[in-house]
């Protein structure tokens, strides 16, 4: 999937990779490394947080693959979870418009 991916956005330090799928629903895979988010119990709050926004948006991507990396935290000590949502958003506009 990383390498023969259909298109990929990268929004700051938030990279998603998609791929048309033959199954019936979309499907999301995450990457959250320890050498980027250094605490479990944040780590998990990324992807919580990406997991939710997947579950309430799926149906506007029947047949789907996506990856979800985090390449880095954001500048400035920003909100890591909002950083996240803010991408996804963004790429959710880009693929509805095109």
């Amino acid at each position: 999937m990383l390498n023969h991916s259909d298109g990929r956005f990268q929004s700051g330090p938030v990279r998603i990779l998609f791929k048309s799928s033959v199954l019936e629903n979309a499907r999301l895979g995450l990457v959250v490394p320890k050498r980027v988010v250094r605490m479990a119990t944040e780590r998990n709050r990324v992807k919580r947080t990406i997991r939710e926004w997947f579950r309430t948006n799926a149906r506007e991507f029947p047949s789907i693959d996506v990856v979800v990396v985090i390449r880095s935290r954001p500048a400035r000590g920003g909100d890591i979870c909002q950083m996240v949502r803010w991408a996804l958003q963004r790429w959710k506009d880009t693929i509805g418009s095109s």
